[in-house]
């Protein structure tokens, strides 16, 4: 009897550990939503400030800006610093271009936008449509 209380207490105590260990996709999901919650707040900001705000995205991570009266400056406001991607982590820039920029107009329009982020296994879509809203497909 005593043997299979230990044997059931150890395989519980395994499941947990299955449950909270990291997946192999797990800093690639993890990237991908928090660009896309980045980009969704940047479009509100850009409707919010009645400017326009672009992210800029190589292959380092992302960073945004804000168009002031004298250009382009830096947004750096809480939660707007710059991000580098997780180990391992690559976008699909467009081709011959290092950096993909995403502008958001003051009504919180676009240009349509996809980027593909890849961990070297899996493949995480996100795409911004011409209404500024961002759509995550992939990996989940």
């Amino acid at each position: 009897m005593e043997l299979m209380v230990v044997v059931v207490i150890v395989g519980l105590l395994g499941s947990v550990v299955l449950l909270t260990a990291p997946t192999a996709g797990s800093g690639l999901r993890r990237d991908t939503d928090a660009l896309a919650a980045q980009l969704a707040r940047a479009r509100d900001e850009a409707i919010l400030s009645t400017r326009t705000v672009r992210a800029d995205i190589d292959a380092r991570g992302y960073r945004f800006a804000i168009t002031r009266r004298d250009g382009w400056q830096p947004l750096t406001g809480a939660g707007f610093a710059p991000e580098t991607w997780t180990s391992g982590i690559s976008p699909a820039l467009p081709r011959d271009a290092q950096t993909l920029s995403i502008a958001f107009d003051p009504l919180g329009a676009a240009q349509p936008a996809e980027l593909a982020l890849s961990d070297g296994r899996d493949v995480a879509h996100l795409s911004v449509g011409p209404d500024g809203r961002v759509h995550v497909s992939g990996t989940r």
